[in-house]
């Protein structure tokens, strides 16, 4: 499914920059200039008033940095120094004025609320974006009020079905899925997640009842992580995954986790940590083998904890946890736990690629600390060195 190309993101496109759930990208290519909204376009009123005045603003921002892009493929070094910090202080302020001219934008559809437009068309692609960098209640909120204000589009079936489909709520997002093939619409992103709703809308009740005859012995282990953005509880699966949660348990006692970064983290996915190298490719100097294909394996679901591997039986000490259900790394990756408190601390986590050209500072785990664990010893099944 084609997303909107609609006059707003065709600006954000001319200045070389897009805007992508309140960060802004980097576009390898420039796109023809584009004018803002026409007055007709945009509901009156004086909420609609502030939001052109934002618009404007943001807009001679995107103007200036696009000036600069041109400009620097001819600059002399000393020229392409000065660009730089001027395009990093352009691009730091824009992205500082975006959440208001966001908040403006649905403050102008609030105050007149309109079926299609520009204004519509844009607060459905931030809607799209949000979904994409993990801001799912905020996804689903506002493409739920579009649609309750008989905004017929499949943007906005899609948003509020994926969005729906992250937070668990698989029958509102088949739902919505469903919405988008009755208009005649055959896309193969939409018919896979249907599927997957369909999938863990099946699973769910199996999960439930896991989780309540656990909370009825109360007695997994637990394990606290201290981040630099505040406390995440882990509870552990030991009876599906024993050899796993045993690694876990001797690594956290040995301080190994303590100081090490989150070093992976994609919005609307997964965040990874546990690489002492902090690039992807440090473990404890061991494999240990998979528990992902035992007839009991856990599935990921939003907030799983589960190993990062290189291949099969290749776990070492990296872990990641998901932000969403993730059928595609079932049987793959052995799912070994959950969080049960701190998800919020998780979605708030630095997104960054390791690999990528100046990735931003990572968050850190400050310390890992089991705070519940059975009484007998937890001896760890390896592989080799």
């Amino acid at each position: 499914m084609k997303r909107l190309g609609f006059v707003v993101v065709a600006i954000l496109l001319a200045a070389g920059v897009i805007a992508v759930g309140y960060r802004l990208k980097a576009l390898t290519a420039l796109a023809e200039p584009a004018s803002p909204p026409s007055a007709a376009t945009i509901p009156s009123g004086p909420k609609a008033e502030a939001f052109r005045k934002a618009l404007a603003e943001w807009v001679a921002l995107l103007t200036q940095i696009r000036e600069i892009r041109m400009k620097y493929p001819n600059a002399n070094p000393a020229e392409m120094s000065q660009l730089r910090q001027q395009y990093e202080k352009l691009v730091d302020e824009a992205q500082k004025k975006l959440p208001g001219l966001i908040a403006a934008a649905e403050a102008a559809y609030d105050e007149n609320p309109q079926t299609e437009g520009d204004l519509v068309d844009l607060l459905l692609e931030v809607a799209l974006d949000d979904g994409d960098s993990g801001k799912f209640q905020e996804a689903l909120a506002l493409s739920e009020k579009l649609l309750k204000n008989n905004v017929k589009s499949p943007v906005a079936y899609l948003a509020a079905g994926k969005a729906a489909f992250a937070l668990e709520d698989f029958e509102k997002a088949t739902n919505y899925f469903k919405k988008i093939e009755e208009l005649g619409i055959k896309d193969d992103q939409v018919t896979a997640l249907r599927e997957a709703a369909d999938f863990y809308a099946k699973q769910k009740p199996i999960e439930e009842q896991k989780r309540q005859a656990e909370a009825k012995a109360d007695d997994l282990p637990r394990v606290l992580l201290k981040t630099t953005k505040g406390d995440i509880l882990l509870e552990l699966f030991e009876n599906e995954a024993p050899n796993t949660v045993a690694n876990f348990i001797t690594l956290v006692e040995q301080g190994f986790y303590n100081g090490l970064t989150f070093h992976r983290v994609i919005p609307g996915f997964m965040a990874q940590a546990g690489c002492p190298k902090g690039d992807g490719t440090g473990g404890p100097g061991y494999k240990i083998a998979d528990e992902c294909n035992a007839p009991n394996a856990r599935l990921h679901f939003r907030g799983s904890l589960s190993m990062a591997n290189a291949g099969p039986n290749t776990n070492g000490s990296q872990f990641f946890i998901t932000y969403m259900p993730t059928s595609h790394l079932n049987g793959k990756h052995t799912v070994f736990g959950r969080v049960i408190s701190g998800m919020d601390v998780v979605e708030k986590l630095q997104p960054r690629d390791p690999q990528a050209p100046n990735p931003p500072e990572p968050d850190k785990i400050i310390s890992a600390t089991v705070v519940r664990k059975r009484p007998h010893p937890y001896v760890v099944q390896k592989l080799g060195s």
